[in-house]
Formats: structure tokens, sequence, C-alpha cells
């Protein structure tokens, strides 16, 4: 040991570690000896030197338990000294004794100098904390990796310190400028791409929207419905998250973008609504829903004045729930809102309600939901089409992430990594879906079979399944009566079975080939009822007519997002992802190839540094 040399210091550290690993005990850094700026002495120690002093073991008001003692005095030492003439550091003195226990074969690992996370663990640890695993699980993983507890290197509680370190390191700069950052590099992979930040004068987030090109073209396809939810805040930043949703054509929730604001007033929601807008190539959507909120309702009004808004049947009956506690009011109070006739049959069905429960009758908020009826009563709503959504529920899948990175603490730039995550989940589903609809049939083909046929065949296939409950409730009705005004309207009365008194009258238009139902069915999901039907099988009509068909609800619905419109930019979007996921597969490959040898590897990377040059 005494006739070793080093290059530096720290070779010399890493040396008497390792010699320290070995025997079985942890090493600290002691003095070192400073003269015109340069270090000339150094000393290592065995991590049992010294005493702890005595002011800290007796501490009066201890506000947590004394750790237990780990220093006996221990002799053991390394000290180096630089030799000018050799231009290295040279062992001047060494102690091997110790007087104590040294570590079991195979215990160093807990020892602290012998605790490291090795960089390729940090970023494998990180990598997975990213998608979703847990710290625990992610332990797991480098252990079963490692081979053992000891090969890993490391502890649980190492490596959950260094992940927060590394956690800290990714927002010390702020966090506005770490997600204007990171969504450049979103623009950069994705040029369609749409952001928009603001920031007050301390350079603080205050509105933050973002929407992919992929979202952009699901908008155009299925934008006719847009879900507006609000309702849950980032807490760490006090920032309420705006999520702006849809459905498609596999009924499944599409994301059409998502925002981030400082406040909830009308100003703040309309700047996110003319930003979505904006987005949006300008397209605003035939109907909105929403949770009701005041602000919201006159944002919509102001930058969406043609579309519908409807309020969301979840939060509505909650509020019900809370300010009404009377027993069986919400219940009337449901019915009436369900009830599918016109609004005569709703306001009959209120004014029994009030009567039945007079001393709700006077409350405010019955007052004032009444006042609002034409946003949340089906009889109202009847004429505006809405995809069979009747609340924004389906943004909860978006939200549960706010809520675990909010329990976690995460910053914005996590919340913001792990929306987008969510993102691709949500898209992965849809193509599975897309991937099952085209591989697969529908085994539920019953009577109308030529027409069941042609449903299987054009819809999805959770469109069909939509479909065929109305063609299982078919054969229960009958027409009994029609009607021909000898020009263009014929109509049919259709009745349930055993239920005369209660039929739906069909109207067929021959001139555009179109049927409707006084049930609306057709116009608030998309869907023909099984009024309707009962005529077509009636005329013997075999085959849907166009009419009848909606589009977005058709396998169809997305081949048109291929050559949508004439805007070069649209088809460059779908191009260059495309593009850029093959090259990515096949740079993979060469990749790991590369990494086999340092001459595979220079070979590699003259390869790719050639390219540059092109």
């Amino acid at each position: 040991m005494l006739r070793a040399r080093f290059n530096t210091d720290e070779d010399a550290y890493f040396f008497y570690n390792e010699y320290a690993k070995f025997k079985g005990f942890s090493v600290r850094k002691d003095h070192k000896t400073v003269v015109d700026g340069r270090t000339r002495r150094r000393r290592f120690i065995c991590s049992c030197a010294g005493v702890r002093e005595r002011k800290w073991t007796n501490l009066h008001k201890r506000r947590k338990k004394a750790g237990r003692l780990t220093r006996c005095n221990c002799p053991a030492a390394l000290n180096i000294v630089y030799d000018d003439e050799l231009n290295m550091w040279t062992v001047r003195g060494f102690m091997s004794q110790h007087n104590h226990v040294l570590a079991p074969s195979g215990g160093s690992h807990f020892l602290r100098s012998h605790r490291k996370v090795s960089l390729s663990n940090a970023v494998l640890a990180q990598n997975l904390y990213a998608l979703g695993v847990s710290k625990k699980l992610v332990m797991d993983i480098i252990i079963s990796k490692s081979g053992s507890h000891a090969a890993a290197g490391c502890t649980a509680r190492d490596l959950y310190n260094q992940m927060n370190r590394a956690r800290v390191e990714r927002i010390i700069d702020g966090d506005a400028n770490l997600v204007n950052s990171f969504l450049e590099d979103m623009n950069v992979r994705d040029p369609g791409f749409f952001k928009k930040i603001q920031v007050n004068e301390k350079k603080q987030l205050t509105k933050l929207f973002w929407s992919d090109s992929q979202s952009q073209e699901d908008y155009k396809l299925f934008g006719d419905v847009l879900m507006f939810d609000s309702t849950y805040r980032t807490n760490r930043y006090d920032m309420p998250l705006v999520v702006f949703a849809g459905v498609n054509n596999h009924r499944h929730t599409v994301i059409y973008a998502l925002a981030l604001m400082n406040n909830e007033t009308i100003d703040s929601y309309e700047w996110a609504l003319k930003t979505f807008l904006a987005a949006m190539d300008g397209i605003a959507p035939k109907s909105v829903i929403t949770d009701g909120d005041a602000a919201i309702r006159n944002a919509i009004e102001n930058v969406f004045p043609k579309s519908k808004h409807r309020l969301c049947v979840w939060h509505v009956v909650q509020n019900a729930i809370t300010n009404v506690w009377t027993d069986g009011f919400v219940k009337g109070f449901v019915e009436a809102m369900f009830c599918k006739g016109p609004p005569d049959a709703f306001e009959k069905k209120w004014a029994e309600l009030l009567i039945e429960y007079k001393t709700v009758a006077e409350q405010k908020w019955v007052h004032n939901i009444y006042e609002k009826k034409e946003m949340w009563a089906e009889a109202y709503l009847r004429e505006y089409f809405f995809a069979g959504c009747r609340s924004n529920q389906r943004c909860e899948s978006i939200n549960s992430v706010v809520r675990v990175c909010v329990k976690s603490g995460l910053s914005l730039i996590e919340l913001v990594d792990k929306l987008l995550q969510k993102i691709r989940h949500i898209r992965y589903r849809d193509f599975e879906a897309e991937v099952n609809t085209t591989m697969t049939r529908s085994a539920q083909i019953p009577n109308l079979t030529l027409i069941g046929e042609q449903a299987e065949a054009l819809y999805t296939r959770a469109g069909y399944e939509y479909f065929f409950k109305q063609l299982l409730h078919e054969p229960s009705y009958v027409v009994n009566e029609s009607y021909d005004d000898g020009e263009d309207i014929i109509k049919y009365l259709v009745n349930r079975h055993m239920h005369p008194n209660a039929p739906a009258t069909v109207e067929y238009n021959r001139e555009k080939d179109a049927y409707n139902c006084t049930c609306k069915l057709f116009e608030i999901v998309g869907f023909l009822c099984r009024h309707i039907l009962a005529v077509l099988k009636h005329t013997h009509v075999k085959a849907l007519p166009k009419s009848c068909i909606l589009h977005r609800w058709t396998r169809e619905a997305k081949s048109s997002s291929l050559d949508f419109g004439t805007n070069p930019t649209t088809s460059c979007r779908l191009g260059f992802g495309l593009r850029l996921k093959e090259l990515e597969e096949y740079s993979r490959d060469l990749f790991m190839w590369g990494c086999e040898s340092v001459q595979r590897c220079t070979m590699v990377k003259g390869h790719i540094a050639a390219f540059d040059k092109v």
C-alpha cells in the first residue's frame, strides 16, 4: 500500500474505497491541506473514526429519535501527499487495523460509501417511474436485473433519494421555461402541434394550452360534440385543468386539447375557448356539455353563440342531492329530467313534483335550476345532437391522472408529461378497437337480416352494438296506420305490441328519401330507432337509406382524415409522424447492433456523421 501512486486524489479515494468494500468497512473523506490554492495532502478514514459530539447526544427538546451510534474512534486511515517531482500522489501513511467488527461478506452494499445508484440504474428508474411504475416496483425490477440486492449496489432509500434529486434538477430552472421547452420539442416532432403560453411579469405561468395534430384531426371528424371539463384543480399550483374532449366512431373518448389557467374567470375561459377555436381552424362544435359553472356558461355564449349548451347530468343530480334534502324529491327530479316526451310532458311532471313536495317549491336552488331547464331537461334537448353523451364524465380518465400527480406532489412539467402519456394510452385503446372492428364480425344479426348485415359491415364494433339494441326491440313494434298527404310526406303510427295508447309517429319524405321519428333518437344520437326500423320492415325496405346513416359512426369515418380538405399542412402532419415512427424502428435495431463492439459503434457513428454533410 505504501508504494501506491495515483494521478489524482480522486483516484486514491476510489482505490481505498474499493479496498474498503472488499474488507467490509466504509470510507469517509477527512482533512486536506491546501497550499497556494492547491490541495497538497489528503486523509481518508474509516467511517467509524472519531466520536459523536456530546452536544448532539445530550440534545434537549429533541424532535426525532437519535440515530444509532456508528463512530468508535477507529484508527484505520490512508494518508496521501502530492509529490512535485513525480507529479503524482503518493501514500505517506496507512493504518490497516480497526477497533470494530467489519461487515460480513456480501454486506458492504449497506455501508454508506459503497451505496451508489449507477447511471444505468438511474436512467432505468426515471424511465420506469415516468411510465407510472411505483418506486417500490422500480427497485424490485433493478434487483431482478442485477441478480441480487448486493449486485444492485444501493438500497431502496438510495434509489428513492436519487429519483427525487433528479426531479429537483428537472424543475430547477422554473416550470414555465421547462414546460415551454418541452412543448417546443413536441413541435419539432409534430409540425402541426399547437401551443399557446402566457406568463406574468414575474415569468410565472398563468395560462397554457396545447393540442397536437392528431387531436386536431379527431376534432375535424368528431368535433360535433364537445365536452368541456374544468372540475379538477392542480393543487400545487392552484390551476384548474381544462379538458376539451369528445367521442369518436368507436364511442371512445378522444382528447382534443388541454389547458391550464391560473383562475376561473370569464376572461380566462374565453381565452381558452378562443385559443381552442384558433387551433381547430375556426370550427365551432354543434353542441357543448359543461358542469354548469356561470363563468363557463357566459364564455360559451360569447365564443360559441350558435352551439347548443347542455349541463352535465351528473353535476345537476349531485347539486340536487346537495341542495335539496327532502326524501324522494331527487328521484322525482331525475324522472322529470329524463322525460322523453315533448316539453309539455316535462312541464306536467315538474308541476306534479312541486305539488307533491310543496316545501321544496320555494327553495332558491329549485327556482334557479328550473330557469335553466332548456339546458338539462331531455324534453328541451330532443332536437339537438349530443352523440349519446349526457355528461362530461368521459374526462374522468384525464382527471384521474391529475389526482395522482397532486397526491405525489409532482411538478407542472411532470403533470404535462403524465397527461401526454394518458393521451397515448387512450389512442392505443382506440387503435385496438380499430383492429378489432376490422378483424372480427358480430355473431348477433337478428331479424331484418339484410339491414342487420349491412349495419354490421357499416358501423364500428361499438356502433353496431348500440344499433343492435334497436334491432333487438324492433319485433315488438307494429305499424298500425299510415297517412299519405298525396305529395311528399307519408306518416306512420307505430305502437309497441299491446301498448296502443303510446304511438310514435314516423314521417317519410319521398323526395329526400329521409325518415324522422317523434322519439328523436336519430337527431340526438345518430342511429335509427326501433320505430323507423319497424316502418322499413313494413314497407319491405331491405337496406338502410343513405339519409339514415351518420358517417361519424361508420368504420370509414377516419379514412377521410387522410385526404381531409386541401390544407397542405394537414397531410404533412400525418406523413411526418408516420415517417418518424418508421425511422425510429429502423434506427433502434441499428443502434443495438452498433453497441456490440467498439468497432461497430465507430462505424455507426461514422455513417451518421456522413449524413450531416448531405
